[in-house]
């Protein structure tokens, strides 16, 4: 018998920016479940937490930007829509300074969400995560190399997680 991860086949599920506000379960609509049922059929779904997910636990200052939150509660929404890891690096990250941001991560990994992009530094503890789908794993990534203008970079961890969690 041949098992699935011995075919070297992988579905990949990849998304745009999640802005989810409201609770998704409540939705019936066709296309929805649709759209359900494919992230959910992948091997690995990923879309981009383009909000962050806190309830003012941190004080904030003025960014200049939207202010884009939901509910915490909701990235168990995303879970159910068969989301298995999200990325955190984008124009929305400090909305609500670096304490929404750094919140918004603690949500991710009290729901055992794994988020990729940002952290709070780039030797992570972890390596590689399994995400909770069978056979998936999300390979490392290195940080770009060094050049004039970064000459930091070279004492980089160069093997730093792309997924953590």
């Amino acid at each position: 018998m041949i098992y699935n991860a011995e075919k070297r086949d992988i579905s990949i599920a990849v998304g745009g920016d999640a802005m989810i506000t409201r609770r998704m379960k409540a939705f019936n609509e066709p296309s929805f479940l649709n759209l359900i049922e494919i992230l959910r059929a992948a091997d690995v779904s990923v879309v981009n937490l383009e909000m962050l997910f806190h309830d003012y636990e941190s004080s904030w200052q003025w960014s200049g930007a939207t202010y884009t939150r939901s509910d915490p509660r909701n990235l168990d929404e995303l879970k159910w829509m068969g989301i298995d890891a999200v990325t955190t690096a984008n124009n929305h990250s400090f909305d609500f300074s670096e304490g929404g941001f750094l919140t918004t991560l603690e949500h991710c990994k009290e729901v055992d969400l794994p988020h990729a992009g940002a952290a709070t530094t780039l030797m992570w503890p972890g390596r590689r995560r399994t995400l909770t789908r069978p056979e998936a794993v999300w390979p490392s990534c290195p940080p770009p190399a060094p050049s004039a203008s970064s000459p930091g970079r070279a004492a980089a961890d160069r093997t730093s997680p792309a997924v953590r969690g």
